[in-house]
């Protein structure tokens, strides 16, 4: 009988692990929250804009069918917001308001393909969004050295620069829109009096009206500005003043 015991053990332990790996492969279904969102290309013309959620992202309840460790290492990947492009697949392709197509966009995401998994259902099928293509217009830059007095005005370089914008923004940006150049204090405190100086790098801010609006940047985001600040050395220019020569007694001629 005692002979039969490592063989026991050995079925045993080859059955359990036939069992864990039938377990492991057999098709479950699970549902597995969600969050979505869409980030600009930075080489593309397009963005989306959800108009139905709040914030940035679009939650969704999403069914997968797989094995065990599939579903597993999915949801591991669908713990972090799920970001497309642009141009994904289910994205309406032309401007403006449109429904877009969730089971479409996840079916078309290849790391969660990746995964072997099968998208059974998502709730909901689809989101409301805003297409909205991206435009350049050029706008001058003006430069805020606060309480600081200046000889002469300040001249950055370059004096226009590129605003990239959703053309949806448009109306909010004319020829009298700038962005604004303010060098610190402490690099205005290193500047020499009554000479020609270069504060470099000096970021830009955009317009007060466009603070806070997605997809909104300026290129370049930096300038030089060249300035010149204020002597408090005043100095008079006389027409004619009277002199009157002195010598040492030594020094005098005989």
């Amino acid at each position: 009988m005692f002979k039969q015991i490592p063989t026991l053990v050995l079925v045993t332990i080859a059955t359990l692990l036939i069992w864990a790996f039938a377990e492991a492969e057999t098709l479950l279904v699970k549902d597995i929250a969600a969050d979505l969102a869409f980030e600009p290309d930075a080489a593309g013309d397009r963005i989306v804009g959800l108009l139905d959620s709040q914030g940035e992202t679009v939650h969704v309840m999403v069914t997968l069918e797989g094995s065990r460790a599939a579903l597993d290492d999915a949801e591991r990947a669908l713990r972090k917001v799920l970001k497309f492009g642009a141009n994904a697949a289910g994205v309406p392709q032309q401007a403006g308001e449109g429904l877009l197509d969730l089971t479409q966009l996840l079916k078309g995401n290849a790391a969660l393909r990746a995964k072997g998994v099968t998208i059974k259902k998502i709730d909901p099928v689809s989101a409301r969004v805003l297409v909205d293509q991206m435009v350049t217009t050029e706008v001058g830059v003006k430069v805020d050295v606060a309480s600081a007095e200046l000889d002469g005005p300040a001249d950055p370089k370059p004096a226009r620069v590129n605003l990239r914008h959703p053309a949806t923004l448009a109306s909010l940006i004319n020829d009298k829109t700038v962005v604004t150049a303010t060098p610190d204090a402490e690099s205005i405190a290193r500047l020499v009096a009554g000479r020609r100086e270069s504060l470099l790098a000096v970021r830009l801010a955009l317009p007060a009206n466009l603070v806070g609006e997605r997809c909104v940047k300026v290129e370049p985001a930096q300038v030089d500005v060249s300035v010149t600040l204020r002597s408090r050395t005043a100095s008079i220019t006389l027409a004619s003043v009277p002199v009157q020569v002195l010598l040492a007694p030594g020094e005098q001629p005989n």
